[in-house]
């Protein structure tokens, strides 16, 4: 991954540049807010893979629901990020990115917290609705601030970050697996609320920028 990141800005050309007589390189490093976005990028396409793979045997083998119940937590957080994403836009109008990243990083927090703290299949199924919903509009903002960084052609952040992202999506599920298989899916699943932590203490930065 770290030779993916490195690779793209030296690869990916910059018409700016070409009309400026390649007077200056484009290949840099990511500066610190690329890496913020990309790292929020991670933990929601981490979390989103952990739900994709995992919520249903989570209900089965943890919680002990009904084979016929399980799957509706699949389909409570695949309907709220749906929903989310219809709602997206109209959020970010109301309240603007900072905010809103910082209040969906936090439902998907307290969602999880929820659905592993209390092994009651609707609780949980509802904790997996809020972990959704949650999850909906963050990496499209990731994604819109990458765009907009200063300095930084927005094809480039963009991949940077897209490239981060799908990074958690692919690796997070067999590192859960594994942790699984060491402890229970249970306890793997608290590596993917720490990632929810995070992101939300990114997020919060974000926040005391706009204020600043």
């Amino acid at each position: 991954m770290l030779g993916v990141l490195w690779s793209i800005p030296h690869l990916m050309d910059d018409p700016r540049t070409e009309a400026q007589g390649r007077e200056e390189t484009f290949f840099r490093l990511p500066d610190k807010a690329l890496v913020g976005v990309g790292l929020i990028a991670f933990c929601s396409m981490t979390g989103e893979g952990a739900m994709a793979d995992w919520s249903t045997n989570y209900l089965l083998k943890e919680v002990r629901a009904h084979p016929a119940v399980a799957p509706l937590g699949l389909a409570a957080f695949s309907t709220a990020m749906t929903l989310g994403r219809l709602l997206g836009d109209w959020g970010r109008l109301k309240v603007g990115d900072a905010w809103l990243l910082l209040g969906c990083s936090l439902l998907a927090l307290t969602g999880l917290s929820v659905a592993l703290l209390v092994l009651q299949p609707w609780v949980v199924i509802g904790g997996l609705f809020a972990v959704g919903l949650g999850l909906s509009v963050v990496v499209p903002i990731a994604y819109s601030q990458a765009g907009s960084l200063p300095g930084l052609a927005p094809g480039v952040g963009i991949a940077m970050v897209t490239t981060i992202g799908y990074a958690g999506f692919l690796m997070g599920p067999p590192v859960i697996g594994f942790l699984a298989d060491w402890q229970t899916l249970r306890v793997a699943l608290v590596f993917v609320l720490c990632l929810f932590g995070m992101m939300a203490a990114l997020s919060w930065r974000q926040v005391g920028g706009v204020r600043t």
